[in-house]
């Protein structure tokens, strides 16, 4: 996902205000921003907003997940299916039901060690981690993944 700024219109005050907001990959930013203030504009009729105009991309850019088990895993009593990052290869447990799944992590494939699914601060602390080659995976990490 792709953040975008969108500049939004308070239409009972009158004022307007620069809003981030992470759009799905392949979706209109407008007719995406738009479902969502129809949404708001439903749940808070007193604070109603209209779209003006996209500003353009942020450049922050957010986990794009897929699912990657067949089978969803019982673990005691955990029951969860693996979401898989496209970008940097971060693995998240998802739970519940349904098929959507959103997780807006900030996408830093260059600070991501996948040997043990971490990520890090910044480059220091990856690289210290890698030096010291002492990689372990999360307890729900299941083998073969």
């Amino acid at each position: 996902m792709k953040e975008f700024n969108f500049e939004v219109e308070n239409i009972d005050r009158k004022t307007t205000h620069i809003e981030p907001n992470p759009v799905p990959e392949g979706k209109d930013p407008v007719e995406h921003f738009n479902e969502l203030l129809e949404s708001w504009n439903k749940d808070y009729p007193n604070d109603r907003r209209k779209l003006i105009k996209v500003i353009g991309e942020t450049g922050v850019r957010y986990c794009s997940l897929e699912k990657v088990n067949y089978f969803t895993i019982s673990r005691g009593d955990d029951i969860y299916d693996l979401m898989s990052c496209k970008n940097c290869g971060l693995v998240f447990q998802r739970f519940g039901l349904g098929q959507n799944f959103s997780n807006y992590k900030i996408c830093k494939p260059h600070l991501v060690c996948n040997k043990c699914n971490k990520i890090f601060a910044n480059s220091a602390g990856l690289n210290a981690h890698n030096k010291r080659g002492n990689h372990k995976l999360p307890n729900w990490y299941p083998d073969g993944v």
